[in-house]
């Protein structure tokens, strides 16, 4: 389908380009109301459903309204910084994506980690270099079991993994340590599934750090 609509000339008065990058998807989208892709040889359903359940109760409308301040805060340091780029030229110009990809990364990394924010901060910067490195990978030639060579791109990539899970790991075993000196879990997303995880509903670290990765990612 790709293939297909790469073959044919882009309108260029048009701005839709959902049917040329990504046909697939915009084609299951219409054959019906609900519909779901995976990558990977095998959907994981009934594992996403659960950890979904274990999940969704950090963004209840309680958890919600708790992170309004930290939102406030983000907002107006973004903004305080692009007044002060106006005052000192009168006007400029400003590509406001840089700056909106921060506060995102700031609101999220305080709402999973609480208060290992600042190290949820690097876990993000390392996500940004991955996916760019990935891209990357993506957009070079495809070499069969090229991936596997501890070479280049692949190096830095497996590098890079391997710090993030060091990071993750050492934030959960802190948390760990302080929930059995009887100090209060947290509320944020990382408490939410240790609390999980010690309850022994299936949910082992492993898993824990990978979940932590999708939210920094998403």
């Amino acid at each position: 389908m790709v293939m297909e609509a790469r073959s044919k000339p882009m309108n260029v008065s048009s701005d839709d380009i959902a049917p040329r990058i990504l046909p697939f998807v915009l084609q299951i989208q219409k054959n019906g109301k609900n519909c779901f892709t995976w990558q990977g040889p095998t959907p994981n359903g009934e594992k996403w459903a659960k950890h979904r359940k274990i999940i969704n109760p950090a963004f209840n409308l309680k958890n919600l309204k708790l992170m309004l301040p930290t939102i406030y805060q983000s907002c107006n340091d973004m903004i305080s910084k692009w007044e002060a780029l106006v005052s000192s030229k009168g006007s400029c110009e400003l590509d406001v994506w840089p700056s909106l990809q921060n506060l995102t990364c700031d609101v999220i990394a305080w709402t999973a980690f609480g208060s290992s924010y600042e190290e949820g901060r690097r876990i993000f910067q390392l996500l940004k270099v991955q996916s760019e490195l990935k891209m990357k990978v993506v957009s070079s030639v495809y070499i069969p079991g090229w991936r596997f060579l501890p070479i280049g791109l692949n190096k830095k990539l497996k590098e890079n993994d391997m710090v993030l899970k060091a990071l993750l790991k050492d934030i959960i075993n802190r948390r760990e340590k302080e929930m059995k000196a009887g100090e209060a879990t947290n509320d944020d997303l990382l408490g939410i599934l240790q609390h999980e995880n010690n309850k022994n509903v299936g949910m082992s670290i492993a898993e824990v750090i990978e979940e932590c990765k999708v939210y920094s990612k998403s």
